[in-house]
Parts: structure tokens; C-alpha cells; sequence
């Protein structure tokens, strides 16, 4: 039996381009809309530094705003440990990290070298998330552009 999986990215990739920051309960709705048309994985927001993506300030809050579902996924984008960590401090239940197949574009977007993942990708493996969530022991996610 071949199997479909949707990730809808329009809550973090859709709305950290607007150039009005809007409030986390208009986020918050926008995603409970997308999980009421059937969507069960969502990448909600990203835990970058504020200054860099202000859209996303609020991630935190975002989270904490939102309706515990065992059958919804909420994926936050990290860049780095802090970030890592500020995911699983809120109760996230997967992160996604984007690494690019360049070093310059690396360094532009994530201000990083591709050499310096695998330091990453170490730290996290040896972290768990919080109990925060009934189903948040899931796995963390790379996503290669």
C-alpha cells in the first residue's frame, strides 16, 4: 500500500516573510484551521533569534498556545542548539533543521558551515524532549533542501 504524507509549512515559512507580525492568536487560528482540513504534521514556527525573524518572536507562546492533539504534529525549524533547546523547553513535539548543500548558503541563511551539523546533530541525539506532551518522544527530523 503506497502512503502520502502531507507537512504543511505555510504557519512558519508562509508567515515569517509577511512584513506585519501578527498576533499568536491569529497564528494560533490559521493552525487549527490547517489541523480541521486534515492536516496532521505542522511546521508551526521557528526558534530563530528574534532579531533575525521578529514574525516569529512569539514561538514560545505560540506553542504553549496550542490545543494538545495526539493525532497533530507540531514541528518547530531550529538553526542551532539554542534553538534545539528552546523547542524542547516549550513542549515542541519534532524539530526539522535545514542544511543546505552549500557552505556559502549556509552561512548566509544559518550563519554556520556544513562541517560543523555533525557537532549539532551529536548534541541533539543525546537530548530528549520534555514529557510535556503524551507523543512528543518522536525523533528529530533533518530535512535536506
Amino acid at each position: 500500500m503506497s502512503k502520502v504524507s502531507l507537512l504543511e509549512v505555510g504557519p512558519r515559512d508562509g508567515l515569517q516573510s509577511e512584513p506585519k507580525i501578527l498576533p499568536t492568536d491569529v497564528k494560533r487560528d490559521f493552525i487549527i484551521k490547517t489541523m480541521d482540513a486534515g492536516i496532521k504534521q505542522i511546521e508551526v514556527t521557528s526558534f530563530v533569534h528574534p532579531k533575525k525573524v521578529p514574525q516569529m518572536a512569539d514561538a514560545e507562546k505560540l506553542v504553549e498556545s496550542l490545543p494538545d492533539r495526539e493525532d497533530v504534529s507540531y514541528i518547530g525549524l531550529i538553526m542551532n542548539q539554542r534553538g534545539f533547546e528552546r523547542a524542547r523547553d516549550c513542549g515542541i513535539d519534532e524539530v526539522g533543521m535545514v542544511i543546505v548543500s552549500t557552505d556559502t548558503y549556509n552561512m548566509k541563511n544559518q550563519n554556520v558551515i556544513i562541517s560543523n551539523y555533525n557537532k549539532c546533530l551529536f548534541f541533539f541525539k543525546q537530548k530528549h524532549f520534555r514529557q510535556k506532551r503524551l507523543h512528543n518522544q518522536k525523533n528529530i527530523r533533518n530535512r535536506i533542501k
